[in-house]
């Protein structure tokens, strides 16, 4: 009985254990339980495994209201309002959300439980439509997510705060939570709590609290969920397996302690997964030290490494990371690539990635390297395998690291699709897991972890000879568009046609290497550059890169040209960048990986419609420093005249360069700048509204390693 229970006035994670010694106890010894959680999705939460089976056998029940219209993202960003939707509409949104979650490889044998206990009536759910006018007391029931539990004998305890009941809700180690407790029989204080939660949770389900609309869930969604129970194994022994998995197989202590939240919830979701899966988590928010976190739980379990890299810059980097943070392991590294060849002695690498106990050995392979025939002989099968810019191994040429036969997997990316690209997408989530956790750049921005950004956009035209040339590239592409019978704006889309697609390529790189971007350069450096400035300026070739450095040696103290190609030495190079400030002019060396935290302002000349090139180059200026309380990106597009004068004759790239205007405006600090973007779209005659869905690349990404 709950009465015999000893329970604190409140608990916080660290120094207490809310699962053993509140929420378990309390589960186990109610009939009745009654919870306000925030969002549809936090119905699985309530599901506390080890003391579930308990609590059913006992007759127990339990009354979910939840809501609809909270975020799933971020609970505290949303705006609480009243959304009328017809009961169908309603059902479409629910219906797709119940199918992600039974689909997540982490969600999906929890929602197989939930719809379980919906299909034999343990658990019953209503939605909440919160208006704005609803009382703060009741917006609150669902930002703290207060539970009642309630025994046999009538006694009850309620709690409040922002606990769930997922494994990594409870654990120890998990989020750091906290819960006020008020049971019916301490004192009047907290017996008068508890009485206004009960008061509160039957005026809302009864529909009863102005401002407020409550109703059952619509009966098409309890069918999805009946049907999903009888697909599924019967709900008891999913919860035994649930049990057995959070109690035999989580990460230790000493794996989380020096992690972010984010990179904790990271590792519970690929442990839950059976430690496979992808990060997708934004750049410079800390995805090698959260992969190191892993490789260091795999040394302390005899398990062997392979890390593959996409390029030679990142193994040095990749080297110099794994050094610092498993110095205290004394990590033996095999490097394969960028000129290590080492590995190619006899038996060499397939004893290094057997296992070891008691050693800390990785293997970090250049992935050009990992997708050769002599290293796949070598290195057949792996414990743990780490893939940084997973997306990489999509490519034709380097999907043959797919081929290694690796226990447990884990894959790091800031964006995982690749463009033109969906077969290999779909390899590299297939091999990994799928996406497991999720960290966006607004998610990074928002918790510190990287410097909020202003965003400046610049136009130019085009001068006499290059607007002649649009208008003769914009002549054949209509020329061809009538000759293949369709209709529409086709340089919208990807069009099969080759020919097409290589006219629309060609009329793409007239406003890509606009001559007067050189002088928009010059006159942005010379009217923002200051002394101590760290300028990434980004152009589309070596041509166009000299140009700009020619131009820009009389506006700032130091210049430097940075690429594959180049005479001198890449990291020498950034040293003097970091050390004495001024303006490196790259191409496309610096796009993926390279930690460059002092710059401080990037200018972006050229760009494909590639999302993750221009993301990887907003990227490169958002990593924190401590003398960078913010940084600027400017972004210089072209709008033809031309075009203005036809809009359908808009090519993808000045589309690609409004859409990628569109998704920097929208995370930027300077409102301004979606003022600007408005602008501009009405001068372009481009409808705002539409410009997502122009913001990929129809080109097919090329192979890893070009930068190395």
């Amino acid at each position: 009985m709950l009465r015999s229970l000893s329970l604190p006035v409140q608990m916080s994670k660290g120094p207490d254990d809310i699962a053993g010694g509140f929420y378990l106890p309390c589960m186990a010894g109610s009939v009745a339980y009654d919870r306000v959680a925030g969002y549809f999705s936090s119905a699985i939460y309530l599901l506390a495994w080890p003391a579930l089976r308990t609590f059913a056998s006992a007759g127990g029940r339990i009354r979910l209201i939840c809501s609809p219209n909270l975020s799933r993202a971020d609970i505290d960003g949303l705006e609480l309002g009243y959304r009328a939707r017809s009961e169908a509409e309603l059902a479409d949104l629910l219906t797709t959300e119940l199918r992600d979650m039974l689909a997540s490889p982490t969600l999906g044998r929890p929602t197989q439980v939930l719809a379980g206990l919906v299909a034999v009536g343990i658990v019953e759910l209503r939605l909440a439509f919160l208006e704005s006018r609803a009382p703060a007391s009741d917006k609150r029931l669902f930002h703290d997510k207060v539970g009642i539990f309630r025994d046999a004998v009538g006694d009850r305890v309620g709690f409040r705060g922002t606990m769930n009941e997922t494994f990594l809700g409870l654990a120890p180690d998990g989020n750091l939570e906290s819960i006020d407790i008020f049971p019916s029989w301490a004192d009047a204080r907290d017996a008068s709590r508890l009485v206004e939660a009960e008061a509160r949770f039957e005026a809302l389900w009864n529909n009863d609290v102005a401002g407020a609309t409550v109703r059952p869930f619509p009966d098409v969604v309890i069918a999805e969920l009946r049907r999903a129970s009888e697909s599924a194994q019967p709900w008891e022994v999913l919860v035994d397996e649930i049990s057995q998995d959070t109690s035999t197989e989580v990460p230790g202590k000493d794996l989380l302690g020096g992690l972010r939240q984010h990179q904790r919830e990271a590792v519970h979701a690929w442990w839950a997964n059976d430690r496979r899966g992808i990060l997708e988590h934004a750049t410079g928010s800390g995805k090698t030290v959260t992969a190191a976190a892993l490789i260091r739980e795999a040394v302390n379990r005899g398990e062997a490494s392979l890390v593959v890299v996409p390029s030679s810059a990142l193994m040095r980097q990749w080297t110099a990371q794994l050094e610092s943070l498993l110095g205290d392991l004394g990590p033996r590294i095999l490097k394969c690539g960028d000129g290590w060849e080492e590995w190619r002695g006899p038996r060499l690498l397939s004893s290094w990635l057997r296992p070891a106990p008691g050693e800390a050995r990785i293997v970090l392979a250049v992935a050009n390297t990992a997708s050769s025939t002599d290293f796949l002989a070598r290195a057949a099968s792996v414990q743990l395998i780490v893939a940084d810019e997973v997306h990489r191994l999509g490519s034709p040429t380097l999907r043959r690291v797919l081929s290694i036969d690796a226990r447990h997997r884990l894959g790091l990316t800031a964006t995982l699709d690749r463009a033109g690209d969906s077969t290999g997408t779909a390899l590299v989530q297939e091999y990994f897991g799928g996406v497991v956790h999720t960290y966006s750049l607004h998610d990074a921005i928002r918790d510190g972890w990287l410097t909020p950004y202003s965003y400046h956009a610049h136009t130019v035209g085009l001068d006499a000879e290059e607007s002649k040339r649009w208008m003769a590239l914009s002549t054949r592409i209509r020329r061809r568009r009538g000759q293949l019978g369709g209709g529409g704006n086709l340089s919208y889309a990807a069009p099969d046609d080759d020919r097409l697609k290589l006219m629309l390529i060609e009329r793409s790189r007239v406003a890509k290497q606009a001559r007067a971007k050189v002088d928009m350069a010059r006159a942005i450096l010379r009217s923002w550059y200051h002394p101590g400035d760290r300028w990434l300026v980004y152009c589309d070739d070596l041509r166009q890169m000299r140009n700009v450095a020619n131009a820009l040696q009389s506006v700032v103290p130091a210049v430097y040209e940075y690429h594959s190609t180049m005479a001198g030495d890449q990291s020498q190079t950034l040293r003097e960048f970091e050390v004495n400030g001024g303006v490196v002019v790259a191409i496309k060396c610096l796009d993926e990986g390279v930690d460059i935290p002092v710059a401080s302002h990037a200018l972006i000349l050229a760009s494909s419609r590639n999302p993750r090139e221009f993301v990887q180059r907003r990227g490169r200026v958002l990593r924190i420093h401590p003398n960078k309380p913010r940084a600027h990106v400017h972004d210089v597009l072209v709008v033809p005249e031309a075009a203005k004068a036809d809009p359908d004759d808009l090519d993808w790239a000045t589309l690609g360069e409004l859409a990628r205007a569109s998704l920097f405006a929208r995370d930027a600090v300077n409102p301004e700048s979606r003022t600007e973007l408005e602008i501009l779209c009405l001068r372009a005659s481009v409808d705002i509204a539409e410009l997502a869905r122009y913001g990929y690349d129809d080109r097919v990404e090329e192979d890893a390693d070009a930068a190395a």
